[in-house]
């Protein structure tokens, strides 16, 4: 079976990875020169290289395989697994120098019991095993756990670094592409790699790039599609309504890109465009910490309703 391009390009090293800035980059090489890390959440939104990265600490750490252990928390997620399958692994001895690491993916999906269980576990184990973390929601764990952790977020990452990945991975499979299309692809998929990624493949026909249609990216559900018109109608209040009554947490990163790239709906100043994109802003650093989402877009749009009263 063919091999997909986001797995057969997904980076077992340093090289080639995507980072969010240099000064990250530099932490995590740090890490690697000495082989030590400390207890970690990789949080952010899917696609960002959150478990590769947690697997890039591993192998570039010396982890031997037997030491380590992987689990899909979001579907291993009851109190039994940390008993059963955590604990278990913890307490024997390791075979190799480095101790043990446990890669819990998809941590938010758990129980706050789960996580209770988890973050006394995490306290006890500090000298014989490591424990990464990945969370696409990271506001939904429990703060005594977060407590524990050393947190790196990715809700953006390195553009540049971004663009010549992906660039990279199309020269690999010889593939014929202008600047324009895979820049197109970049701005409707960043900072999702693997979402990118697996776009550039689906719509490479015969060695060529092919622009993405209309229509393969009209798949909003239509209650966004209700809340665009009244945006554009500069009915902010029955957009907000609309908006808080349906959306889902999938949808809040693509919600924020959305109204990132259309400042236009509250202003047609260069003011007020920068006014509402400081509001943005801020709202998507907030999303991301607090405990309801809901509160935080809610009062964003009320502060973009205001902009665009004042400066429209």
């Amino acid at each position: 079976m063919k091999q997909l391009w986001y797995k057969k390009y997904r980076p077992k090293t340093l090289d080639g990875f995507v980072f969010v800035d240099d000064h990250i980059k530099s932490k995590i090489e740090e890490w690697v020169h000495e082989k030590a890390f400390p207890h970690m959440l990789l949080a952010g939104p899917p696609g960002t290289g959150k478990t590769t990265l947690a697997y890039i600490l591993v192998n570039e750490c010396d982890f031997e395989d037997v030491d380590v252990k992987y689990i899909a928390a979001s579907v291993s997620k009851g109190i039994d697994t940390i008993r059963d399958e955590i604990i278990t692994f913890v307490e024997r001895s390791s075979f190799g120098e480095m101790g043990r690491v446990v890669i819990l993916d998809e941590v938010d999906e758990t129980t706050p019991a789960f996580m209770t269980a988890l973050r006394n576990l995490i306290g006890e184990m500090y000298d014989s095993c490591r424990f990464i973390l990945t969370a696409n929601y990271p506001h939904k764990i429990i703060t005594p756990l977060k407590s524990r952790l050393h947190t790196i977020t990715f809700n953006t990452l390195d553009k540049d670094s971004f663009v010549a990945r992906v660039y990279e991975i199309l020269t690999k499979e010889h593939v014929q592409c202008d600047a324009d299309t895979l820049l197109e692809y970049v701005e409707r998929y960043y900072p999702d790699m693997r979402r990118t990624i697996n776009a550039l493949e689906n719509n490479t026909v015969k060695g060529v790039l092919k622009a993405e249609s209309k229509d393969a990216t009209e798949d909003d559900p239509d209650w966004m599609k209700e809340a665009i018109v009244y945006f554009e109608q500069g009915m902010i209040k029955e957009a907000r309504n609309k908006i808080v009554s349906n959306i889902t947490d999938s949808l809040y990163d693509e919600f924020y890109t959305m109204l990132y790239k259309n400042l236009n709906w509250f202003s047609s100043t260069d003011d007020g465009q920068d006014a509402a994109l400081l509001v943005i802003r801020k709202a998507y650093v907030d999303d991301t910490v607090v405990a309801n989402r809901e509160i935080v877009l809610s009062s964003c749009l009320v502060q973009l309703s205001k902009i665009s009263k004042k400066m429209g």
